[in-house]
Order: C-alpha cells, then sequence, then structure tokens
C-alpha cells in the first residue's frame, strides 16, 4: 500500500548577470554570515616536537609546524559535518583561523572506476571539502579537505608572495604546514603547451564582461590517474581522494576568478594505462568516451605538463600533468595544484603571460621566461607571478592570490561563457551516500528494535526514549514491536534531522478511534495518525501510509455539497453529482464512486499518478503560485537556492494524503533573471523553467 517518492522541491536561481552571487571564497564567507550562519571554532589538532617524534624534516624547510589530531575532536567534528566552521590550524608564532565553507567540487554523477576491471568504486563518505579565508584578511584564500586522517590544503595570505601548504607527512600520522617558497628550487616545470602558431587575442577575447555566463556555466573535468599514484596511495580510492583533494585546491584558484569548474569522475588505474603522453592519451580518449568536457591525465612519471589551447568541446581536449608525489616525507600540494591549474587554463584559452598576444597590442604581460613571439621582455612582477606564468622559474614565484591575472582571466571567462558544451552548475548538497547526524525518537506505549535494511545492524529504543547517531542518507530502517512485527518503517532523507514513531502498540477495537482528522497547515511527525475521507493514515518519512478504511456505516458523501456550474473548484474539492461521490484532478474529476459506500481515498501501490506541477504566471513579477499534484510523500520545504547552492528561503510546506501542495512566494524582492522549480522523486526529475522580471 505503499508509494515511496522521495521528493525535493527546490528553486535554482541564476541571478541576473548584473548581480550574479559571487564564486569568491570571502565573499562566500561574508554571504554566510549574512544569512545568519555561525562559524563554530575548531581546534583539532596538537602541535608536535619533530624532534622528540624523531621525524625527518627537509633542511630546506625554515617555518614550518608539525602537528597531529586529536582523535576525540577529530570524531567529533566528522559526526557533526558543518556548514560553516573557524579552522585553528598551529603555527610558529600563533594558530592560523582559518574561516572556511563546506563546498561540493564533483557532479551529481560523479563516479570512480577501478581500471582495467571497470569495476565502480564507491566514494569515501569521509571526504569533506571547504573553502574560506584566513580570519581578518579577506584578500587571502585558502582550501582545506579531509579524508581519513589526513588533512590537505594551501593557505594564501594577503600580502605575502609565497603560498603555505598543509598535509600530510609520508609514513607518518602527523601533519605539517610549511611555506612554499622554502622549496621552490624544486619548481623546474615547463609547460609543453601545444597550440596554433601564435593565436592572437581579440579585443572582445581580452575585455572584461564580468563573471556572466562563466559563473553559471560548469566545465567539468575527467581524470585518469595512473598507476603510479594508485600504487603511492594504496589504491584506486585512496588515489581518487588525494586527486579530489588537489581538485578542490585547484578549484578554489578558478572561483577566487569567479570561473566554476566541476570534477565528473575518475580512472583510477591498477595497472599501466594504455597511455603515456598527450598524444597517445588523446587517441585513447577519443576511441574511449568519459563523463567530462575535459580530459585530465594524472601522473607521477612525466616532467611539466603539457596540453592543447582553446580545445574544449573538440577532440583536443585533454591534458597531461606530471604532478609530485613528495620531497623528502613533505606533501607538494601547492606545486601539483599549480600544474594542474596551469594545463587546464590551456584548455580553456589561456596562453602564457610571457607570450605576445596581450595588452591589446601583442606584448608579453610579464618577463619571468623568454617571450614567446618575439616582443620586448618586460620586468618581474611585483608580489608574484600568475598562475598561466613561468614566475616559479624566478625568486618571484607564484602567488595563488593573484590568481590567473585580470588578461587570462578575462580570456577564460570568454572562452567559458561562448563554449555550448558546457552545462550550467548543478548546486550539489545533500544526496544518497552522505552522512548525516539524525534523531531517532520512540514515542510508542512499548520497546521498538530499529533493523536497518540490507544489514545486520539492529537498535534497540524503550518507550518514550530517544537516539542520536549517524546514519546514511537514502537508508531504509524498520522498527518492529515485541511480537517481532513491523511497526514503521523510514528512509533517512535530506533536510531531516528527525525521525519519530508513535501510535500504540495494542491492537484491537476501532484502529481510528480517537484518531484526529488530518488539517492542513499542520507539521506532522513521523509516526502520526490521521484519518481522511473515510480511511487511517499513518505519517512516514517519505508521505502517508494507507492503513485502510475506518469500520464506519456513515455515508461518506455526508456534508459534501452538489456540484454548481460556474465554480472554479481548486484540485482535490470534493462534490457530488447525481448520487455520486466525485474529486476534483489538475485533468478532471474522479469518480470516486456512489455515495452510501465507503472510499478509499488513495490508490493502492503502483496505481499512483504521476507527478505534475503548475507554476503562474510566468514570466512573473513579485507573486508566484505553485501547485503541485500528486505527490505521495512529504517534502516538506520550499527552498530557493543561488548559484552556489546557498539557501536563500526556505519555506515549509505540508501535503495532503491525497498528495496536493499549493504554495504562493513572494518574489518580489530577488533581481530579474533565469529560475528553475524544480522536483526530484525516486523516478525522474520535473524541472520548469520561469522568469522573474
Amino acid at each position: 500500500m505503499k508509494n515511496i517518492l522521495t521528493m525535493l522541491i527546490a528553486f535554482f536561481s541564476v541571478i541576473s548577470y548584473a548581480q550574479t552571487q559571487s564564486l569568491k571564497p570571502s565573499q562566500r564567507v561574508q554571504q554566510e554570515k549574512a544569512f545568519g550562519e555561525t562559524f563554530e571554532s575548531f581546534q583539532l589538532f596538537t602541535a608536535v616536537d619533530h624532534q622528540k617524534a624523531a621525524l625527518q624534516v627537509p633542511s630546506e624547510l625554515k617555518d614550518y609546524t608539525v602537528f597531529s589530531f586529536d582523535t576525540q575532536k577529530l570524531s567529533s567534528f566528522k559526526s557533526k559535518v558543518p556548514t560553516t566552521m573557524e579552522l585553528q590550524i598551529p603555527n610558529q608564532k600563533s594558530a592560523i583561523s582559518l574561516e572556511l565553507v563546506k563546498v561540493d567540487v564533483t557532479t551529481d554523477d560523479f563516479e570512480i572506476r577501478e581500471m582495467p576491471s571497470g569495476k565502480i568504486v564507491p566514494r569515501d563518505a569521509s571526504v569533506l571539502h571547504y573553502r574560506g579565508i584566513i580570519k581578518g584578511q579577506p584578500n587571502s584564500l585558502a582550501a582545506i579537505s579531509f579524508f581519513g586522517n589526513e588533512i590537505s590544503g594551501i593557505i594564501s595570505a594577503e600580502n605575502q608572495s609565497n603560498n603555505m601548504v598543509v598535509g600530510k607527512l609520508k609514513n607518518s600520522d602527523h601533519q605539517i604546514l610549511y611555506q612554499d617558497k622554502d622549496i621552490g628550487h624544486l619548481n623546474d616545470f615547463v609547460c609543453q603547451m601545444i597550440d596554433n602558431p601564435k593565436i592572437e587575442y581579440t579585443e572582445e577575447q581580452l575585455r572584461d564582461n564580468g563573471p556572466n555566463k562563466a559563473a553559471v556555466k560548469c566545465p567539468r573535468i575527467f581524470f585518469d590517474i595512473a598507476n603510479d599514484i594508485v600504487r603511492d596511495k594504496g589504491g584506486a580510492q585512496a588515489a581518487t581522494n588525494y586527486i579530489e583533494a588537489i581538485f578542490n585546491q585547484v578549484s578554489v584558484l578558478y572561483a577566487n576568478d569567479d570561473i566554476s569548474i566541476r570534477m565528473s569522475g575518475a580512472n583510477a588505474w591498477t595497472s599501466n594505462a594504455p597511455f603515456n603522453g598527450l598524444n597517445n592519451y588523446r587517441s585513447y580518449r577519443n576511441q574511449n568516451s568519459f563523463n567530462g568536457d575535459l580530459g585530465h591525465f594524472v601522473t607521477y612519471d612525466f616532467s611539466g605538463g603539457v596540453a592543447w589551447v582553446n580545445s574544449a568541446c573538440s577532440s583536443y581536449k585533454y591534458a597531461v600533468s606530471g604532478i609530485r608525489r613528495s620531497f623528502s616525507n613533505v606533501p607538494t600540494y601547492s606545486w601539483s595544484v599549480e600544474v594542474v591549474a596551469h594545463e587546464l587554463g590551456h584548455n580553456l584559452g589561456s596562453q602564457h603571460t610571457q607570450a605576445c598576444v596581450w595588452n591589446g597590442n601583442n606584448t608579453a604581460i610579464d618577463g619571468c621566461y623568454q617571450t614567446e613571439g618575439g616582443c620586448a621582455r618586460p620586468g618581474l612582477p611585483s608580489g608574484g607571478g600568475t598562475i598561466m606564468s613561468y614566475c616559479h622559474l624566478t625568486n618571484v614565484g607564484i602567488n595563488f592570490n593573484k590568481g590567473f591575472g585580470s588578461q587570462p582571466r578575462n580570456v577564460i571567462r570568454n572562452a567559458i561563457s561562448s563554449k555550448s558544451c558546457f552545462q550550467t552548475c548543478d548546486v550539489g548538497g545533500c544526496s544518497n551516500g552522505d552522512n548525516v547526524n539524525v534523531t531517532i525518537v520512540n514515542d510508542t506505549d512499548c520497546t521498538l528494535n530499529y533493523f536497518l535494511s540490507n544489514s545486520s545492524e539492529v537498535v534497540t529504543i524503550n518507550a518514550g526514549q530517544s537516539l542520536q547517531r549517524n546514519a546514511i542518507v537514502g537508508a531504509t530502517w524498520e522498527a518492529r514491536d515485541p511480537n517481532n512485527d513491523a511497526y514503521d518503517t523510514f528512509q533517512i532523507v535530506c533536510n531531516q534531522s528527525t525521525y519519530t514513531t508513535d501510535g500504540s502498540c495494542a491492537t484491537g477495537g476501532n484502529p481510528c478511534e480517537g484518531v484526529s482528522p488530518w488539517q492542513s497547515g499542520v507539521s506532522y511527525p513521523v509516526g502520526a495518525l490521521v484519518t481522511y475521507q473515510g480511511n487511517l493514515y499513518r505519517r512516514t518519512s517519505s508521505g502517508w501510509d494507507n492503513l485502510g478504511p475506518c469500520p464506519t456505516t456513515a455515508d461518506p458523501c455526508e456534508g459534501v455539497s452538489e456540484w454548481q456550474s460556474g465554480v472554479n473548484y481548486p484540485v482535490g474539492s470534493l462534490v457530488t453529482y447525481q448520487g455520486n461521490l466525485y474529486r476534483r484532478t489538475s485533468s478532471g474529476w474522479d469518480n470516486l464512486g456512489p455515495c452510501g459506500a465507503n472510499i478509499n481515498a488513495l490508490p493502492s501501490d503502483g496505481s499512483s499518478l504521476p507527478v505534475a506541477i503548475v507554476v503562474y504566471p510566468n514570466p512573473v513579477k513579485d507573486i508566484l503560485n505553485i501547485k503541485i499534484n500528486n505527490v505521495s510523500d512529504l517534502s516538506s520545504k520550499v527552498s530557493i537556492k543561488d548559484i552556489n547552492g546557498k539557501t536563500l528561503r526556505t519555506v515549509d510546506v505540508n501535503s495532503s494524503p491525497e498528495g496536493n501542495v499549493e504554495q504562493i512566494l513572494d518574489v518580489s524582492s530577488f533581481s530579474a533573471g533565469v529560475y528553475f522549480v524544480q522536483i526530484i522523486n525516486a523516478k525522474k526529475v520535473i524541472t520548469q523553467k520561469i522568469f522573474i522580471e
């Protein structure tokens, strides 16, 4: 008798181009604060005396700190999974306070495969990614990832030309924070960019057109991970975690220039891949499709990087990055981040800053390397070079705070805007498989055993008691009474933290006796019983269960008015007509049967009507009407979100057992632009585009 329909209702807003929500980490932090989010302080680490711990740290490192996780605090942090936080990282003089916002760096259809077997590798649910700034330094930059017993990240402070690296020491449980300038002499990377002879940029390509579509479109990056990385990291999942952490740091550099990129999948090669360079990688990939817009091969066994320029949406949409394993036992994330970000920049249209194609007069931006094209060599940039430069070969280095620099940034933005193959960004957020913290409440008069489906796990909760625990979104739990009879089932869903089972375990008598009729506008907890149109219903986490008709001889037509011509009946209205009872639907009238007979209010399993949505007026200026029919579960929120997945407004809604939702939203305060009303259930996604004037 159940129709389990998981529904999420969301407005995915694309704010007008002139007022697009920023992707910049500093502005993301300010947006979260403006929405009332608190940045709880987490002190997860304890400083370690590396000499007493007998750790071998390279002599080149001058300014560094070694620390370890406090396991109890780390466990508490992972159970909370905060969306915003203030993270304290030990440093020599004083701790560095980072203000961070949780982000998603992968697409909704992200998938890991072990190659060459093709076996799908499950996602590591412990992987968390954050972006933000150093507290009090709005022009700083930080990207931090957690996976297993590791932290990985880069930090770029204001008014400093170098970057800080944080990561796990090899063959140790300790972590380290150090300045990447101390081992800058190792960065001998030279890019083997492949392009047509001297591609000169037009005035339009160099023009700053604002974030425009580049902040809305999301190039999807697919990675092939070489066997040397897979072996070094201990398997496909661990290697993918490592590359995903690097990608978080790469994507924050793009986000700081209001450019969105997402990681769409990875192949982790457990034996040697059938390619080792750009040309044979292109040949392989053009014969073997992949889920992405750009293909990127990462390996230890490659000197520097190589990529085709402005190659997206073509058969040359590939790059190879030779990332570094480590220096001694010290992680070298900033180097790997620079290589990958640099080669992706080529794919997305940018040439080197030393190329004679810039400034509107075919000159170079900087003189960190001999010019490409024969123009005069300018001087070195103050404060460090940018991502598409060779300034890592000089003493000025590359400053991640400076990003791509204005002209390469504009070229990349305009290239993304002009490409038809790039899709709009998904907003990420909660999805099946995510870890969440929930409270299970037994509000019955007996002890219940809760069983996790497809598992031997069982939890016992006494009458009137509750239990907090970690759970997986999408998992189904079944509550059984002392007779081992099924009493309740519920599924863990997004945006719900409490699951209540109530009622009486006693049997016999009239099951509807003492049960109140369903009322619109009331928020019913899981397990609540109501009567509706002569039937008994129990609230579940995904909707209402029709438990059958109430024993009665009453006429179901009693109190129902006769149909009248000219009356505009809303969906769900009941009328009598020529001795029969009718219900109004979105497409007409359902004949529920003759008066004087019991009537079941909902169809049985397998006969549920398709979900339908109507929004009007469209375009809309101020008041938007939303009608949703045939919803058999109770998703309790209508949300308005920005392109970063930030919820701008949330309104609670209640569906009747019949499955209808009507909601009015005032959208007059939102900027003009394109929005989407979207319903997501277990079988399909229904999307309705609207325009706000």
